[in-house]
């Protein structure tokens, strides 16, 4: 059982969505906090936050794996295979910069 470091409010083991652990960075101990006061503090809800994280993922490993894709298509097979390449790169950018 955990208990939420902001309001206090009793937090279950076994429920992983009511529970949001930080880590301290200064002092590396781990809170425990409640997706109410995780609004409270960031302002936008865990569900977004979550889903704006995965996004930043995809657009840090798949942009730069799409663009040496691209230069070898470019390379070894000409210029209209690499032009698809780079509007995949384009779609992989899309999808990791859109909005909520």
């Amino acid at each position: 059982m955990y208990v939420c470091e902001k309001c206090g409010k009793a937090l279950s083991a076994n429920n992983n969505e009511s529970m949001i652990t930080q880590t301290d960075r200064m002092t590396g101990t781990k809170n425990h906090i409640c997706q109410e006061c995780f609004k409270e503090d960031t302002g936008i809800d865990y569900d977004t936050y979550a889903g704006r994280k995965a996004r930043s993922q995809i657009g840090c490993f798949g942009i730069p794996l799409c663009l040496i894709i691209s230069l070898f298509l470019f390379w070894k097979f000409g210029f209209w295979t690499g032009v698809v390449g780079l509007g995949v790169t384009f779609f992989v950018y899309k999808v990791a910069t859109q909005g909520d």
